[in-house]
């Protein structure tokens, strides 16, 4: 499982009646741990609310979150929707040359990155630059052939235009 997409992530011990629930971010924080056998035997009549959380056997918080790797995944997050919000914003907001650049360093090998920089170039009628990132996309592993099929679609409309 991807932990930077799933939201939550569980792990049951059913036999000790043990529950061990993900928190922020993504699945990569620490795991919580619930015994089941207290929830459900001491917890039943909690008038208020009060922490039921076995602490001494949480799961400590993935290393991966201090990585350089996690922070480029973070501004990737944050400029895969700045990109995506001028994309789609009415008006003459254009993505500068830094921060198009920081984007494709920050996730160099995703096929995602140059899907949506292909997405703003044609929305701004830049149709070249847009169809040489679609086609930087199509070299990379696409998550999906219905995502592919959309890449080579977009990429022929630019096609088009440049005849």
């Amino acid at each position: 499982m991807n932990q930077l997409i799933a939201h939550h992530g569980v792990i049951f011990k059913p036999k000790s009646g043990l529950m061990w629930v993900s928190t922020a971010p993504y699945q990569c924080g620490e795991f919580v741990c619930y015994d089941l056998n207290k929830v459900f035997n001491e917890y039943t009549k909690l008038e208020e609310d009060q922490e039921i959380i076995s602490d001494s056997l949480t799961i400590p918080a993935d290393e991966f979150l201090k990585s350089e790797d996690y922070k480029q995944f973070v501004k990737f997050k944050n400029l895969k929707h700045y990109i995506q919000f001028i994309t789609k914003a009415p008006g003459y907001i254009y993505l500068s040359g830094k921060l198009e650049n920081a984007f494709v360093k920050s996730n160099p090998q995703s096929y995602y990155t140059y899907q949506i920089l292909g997405d703003y170039f044609k929305s701004k009628y830049n149709y070249q630059v847009a169809f040489n990132y679609y086609k930087k996309a199509l070299v990379k592993e696409i998550a999906s052939v219905k995502e592919e099929n959309q890449i080579k679609k977009e990429m022929m409309s630019c096609f088009k235009h440049l005849n």
